[in-house]
């Protein structure tokens, strides 16, 4: 079977999860996930509805598990900030970015070169 994307030793993925959602996601997902790993799923942009295709082989074949993620409690999104503050969690920073320069971020982000977060300052 092709597979999708992978580790950058080339090894498939073990989890992949992310808040973008949507059905292309979701094919990318399965498609970069490793036999017997997880794809969560943690939400779906509104104007595509909530619906996901499967391919059922493909699923039975990869023995994938799918686990829906209904998000962080705000107790949750507090301990990730003491985390943070206190230099316990090292997010990967890829770069920053103006806001005004949003929509250059935003085509970096489609072009799949970043390694790590993108963010935008004020």
């Amino acid at each position: 079977m092709a597979r999708g994307r992978a580790l950058p030793d080339g090894r498939p993925t073990p989890t992949a999860s992310g808040c973008v959602g949507g059905n292309d996601f979701f094919q990318l997902s399965l498609s970069c996930t490793r036999l017997g790993g997880t794809v969560i799923v943690l939400g779906t942009p509104t104007d595509q509805g909530s619906r996901l295709e499967l391919d059922a082989l493909a699923l039975i074949g990869q023995q994938v598990r799918i686990a829906g993620v209904r998000g962080a409690t705000w107790g949750d999104q507090q301990l990730c900030l003491e985390l943070l503050a206190a230099g316990k969690i090292t997010p990967i920073i890829d770069r920053t970015d103006p806001l005004a320069e949003a929509a250059q971020a935003h085509a970096y982000l489609e072009s799949n070169r970043q390694t790590g977060k993108v963010l935008l300052l004020p």
